[in-house]
């Protein structure tokens, strides 16, 4: 049986991003394992991890938790939007290492012939060391990079994270519909906070001071367009994660409007779809 590694920064990424990816794969005899990184903080993360074996039983992978702490549990600066998505410490060049390290010891032990990984493409910091850390190991097979959701569903945000310059019209475009998902709406304050987390958006993710990899050579190598119930399967998956689905999918009508919405601007007509990138040439240790 093939193995293929999904590497989720916290307890829903994967799910959110890939559960389209994750089903066909189990279907197609493969063993599926979601491994997610950063599973340990307040109170609430036990719910949280008995969250993610209610999706994990419902879709069929395997879960692996490697116990780390979610940014704003190990840095008291990570408690602001802006600087979840733009700051960076110090101690996280640290973290990085050792998320490296916990990644390469699952190479050695699961010897998997695909890994999928995020692309970063929101700027969430936890989602860049994880990025980060998947890059810089020597898999040995394919890696694909995943779209992250929900940061993807402002139409804008993947070329943003690929360097791609938008127009004036595209811009405008990015920055209302980023205001309006439901978990901008929630936790960044209008004012001066949202004005600068906003200026900061439209700059290259690889030019802030953000620690991104350089992406913009990345090409699309998979458009899974999902159907009819495939989707509601996605769907269901994502409500498992409840203490998180509201403030990130915003309901079961936004969410099938926000998928839909990124497939039509993905050039298909399907009720959802999951793109895959790659980088060439190919990194290694």
């Amino acid at each position: 049986m093939k193995t293929a590694l999904f590497i989720s920064p916290h307890l829903d990424d994967a799910v959110f991003s890939c559960a389209g990816m994750i089903s066909r794969l189990e279907r197609d005899g493969w063993q599926t394992v979601v491994v997610s990184v950063f599973t340990e903080g307040g109170d609430e993360h036990e719910l949280r991890r008995a969250e993610d074996t209610a999706a994990a039983e419902l879709l069929g992978f395997e879960i692996v938790h490697l116990g780390f702490r979610d940014a704003p549990f190990r840095e008291p600066g990570y408690l602001g939007l802006r600087d979840l998505l733009f700051g960076w410490r110090m101690e996280d060049h640290v973290t990085e290492r050792v998320v490296a390290d916990a990644l390469l010891a699952l190479r050695v032990g699961r010897r998997p012939e695909a890994v999928f990984a995020p692309m970063a493409a929101g700027t969430h910091v936890d989602h860049r060391i994880v990025h980060e850390a998947a890059l810089a190991v020597g898999w040995g097979c394919e890696v694909s990079l995943y779209e992250d959701r929900p940061y993807i569903y402002a139409p804008g945000a993947v070329e943003r994270r690929l360097g791609k310059a938008l127009s004036s019209d595209a811009s405008a475009l990015y920055l209302s519909q980023w205001r309006d998902l439901p978990f901008v709406k929630q936790y960044l304050p209008p004012g001066d906070e949202a004005t600068l987390c906003e200026q900061l958006l439209l700059q290259n993710a690889s030019t802030v001071s953000v620690r991104c990899i350089d992406v913009s050579h990345a090409t699309i190598t998979e458009t899974v367009e999902l159907n009819e119930a495939e989707t509601i399967l996605c769907h269901e998956a994502a409500r498992c994660y409840a203490t998180q689905y509201q403030s990130f999918c915003g309901g079961d009508a936004l969410h099938a409007s926000l998928d839909a919405r990124h497939a039509q601007a993905s050039g298909t007509l399907a009720p959802r779809c999951e793109r895959y990138w790659s980088i060439t040439p190919p990194r290694s240790a």
